[in-house]
């Protein structure tokens, strides 16, 4: 067989004693483990120290819980909510509004707007002829 370091077991130290792997005896039969010298030293401290730590942390939670949902509103009822001014309720009446002949009715479509200083820059009647201001250029 090759040698491979990594996998061979280490040799024995001299001197080292040896490890018995012969079958285990039966289970109680000859050794017995004392128990512990006080039952207080095995619950003695730790219960109420974790029962104190777990109630305040609780408590905490609970108090940051109610905490956040007072801030946010929740206990608060459907009329506290609406903070919208009152309205006044809905009446219907005649309108008095009465138009003048003409004075502000739409446009009709293609008219031209008399109101805007229009230039002409070409007729439909001649395409090719463009006039455009003395400060423009047209292309």
């Amino acid at each position: 067989l090759p040698v491979v370091p990594d996998i061979m077991p280490d040799a024995t130290l001299p001197g080292a004693p040896t490890i018995d792997m012969s079958a285990p005896a039966a289970p109680g039969a000859a050794t017995e483990v004392a128990p512990d010298r006080d039952e207080r030293r095995i619950r003695g401290r730790r219960l109420p120290l974790t029962a104190i730590f777990f109630t305040v942390t609780l408590l905490a939670a609970v108090g940051i819980g109610l905490f956040f949902a007072m801030q946010t509103g929740v206990f608060k009822s459907a009329a506290e909510l609406n903070t919208a001014p009152p309205e006044a309720p809905p009446t219907v009446e005649d309108d008095d509004f009465t138009p003048a002949d003409g004075a502000n009715a739409p446009a009709k479509p293609g008219a031209a707007d008399q109101s805007h200083d229009w230039i002409n820059v070409f007729s439909p009647t001649d395409p090719s002829h463009v006039a455009a201001p003395s400060d423009a250029k047209a292309e």
